[in-house]
């Protein structure tokens, strides 16, 4: 199995399921929940500048 160590949204362990695959999560809380959430905020960021420059098709 592939591993991420990241944040993920609302229902993406149960569609993963849904659609025949495994995963395991965990809860995190305090100190670690915000480096998790700083790091998906960065990735969201990023996502967000890169979808800038394509064309609108593309979105």
């Amino acid at each position: 199995m592939t591993g991420y160590d990241k944040l993920v949204r609302d229902r993406i362990p149960e569609i993963i399921i849904g659609n025949g695959g495994t995963c395991r999560t965990e809860t995190v809380a305090g100190e670690d929940l915000f480096g998790y959430l700083d790091r998906k905020l960065d990735e969201e960021t990023e996502e967000f500048r890169e979808s800038r420059y394509r064309p609108p098709h593309d979105l």
